[in-house]
């Protein structure tokens, strides 16, 4: 899809779509789908109106092929990721999808979705992780400004640059050994069906450094 003018999940749900890129890695892929009633101006009462019969909700569905990952050369090879992490932000749930498949949406009128994609990086036949960035902004993957993934002595990680504070959200399969925030220990909130979550304070404007370990 084309950013911020794509529309074919039906009418009346645009899309608005927003992918960065840092270094060699990609970074989370925003979409956003708004069910916006129509109105217009009534020429008999003098003012615009809403049309009451438009007051419907809309049913579609998303995938990772909406992406046009290929615009970017960096990017390029996530098309063939075989899983992405999924974030509503709305609806605040993270889900585990395979490629290609479809995730279906239901919105209510005046409402919307923002669903931030993340390809899963398997750094370990158990070990897997996918950063979608500080849930509290509509564009999460935005805070991203660098990501590596590692292994020193044995020791898998995650180094991330993020800039913004907030509560970080991540996929990660295996529960983190420790999380270092500004090399400073943080304390992290991590489930069995891979949610991670962290607080990431603001430091003036400047880069936040995360460094994840990973048994």
């Amino acid at each position: 899809m084309e950013p911020f003018s794509d529309a074919r999940i039906m009418p009346f749900l645009p899309e608005i779509a927003s992918s960065k890129t840092h270094s060699s890695m990609a970074k989370p892929y925003s979409n956003g789908n708004l069910n916006k009633p129509r109105s217009g101006w009534n020429p008999e009462e003098h003012k615009c109106k809403a049309y009451p019969q438009c007051y419907k909700s809309y049913s579609g569905v998303v995938s990772s092929e909406d992406v046009e990952w290929e615009q970017k050369e960096s990017t390029a090879m996530y098309k063939k990721a075989k899983q992405f992490a999924v974030h509503l932000h709305k609806s605040d749930n993270l889900l585990l999808v395979k490629s290609r498949e479809q995730i279906n949406i239901t919105l209510q009128p005046s409402s919307f979705e923002i669903l931030t994609m993340s390809p899963v990086h398997k750094m370990t036949e158990r070990a897997k992780f996918a950063p979608i960035g500080l849930k509290n902004m509509f564009n999460s993957g935005g805070a991203i400004e660098f990501l590596e993934y590692g292994c020193k002595g044995g020791i898998y990680y995650v180094k991330i640059n993020a800039r913004g504070a907030g509560i970080f959200l991540a996929y990660s399969s295996q529960k983190p050994t420790e999380i270092m925030l500004n090399e400073e220990k943080v304390e992290f909130e991590w489930s069995s069906n891979g949610v991670l979550r962290f607080e990431a304070s603001w430091i003036g404007g400047q880069l936040s450094n995360l460094h994840n370990t990973i048994n």
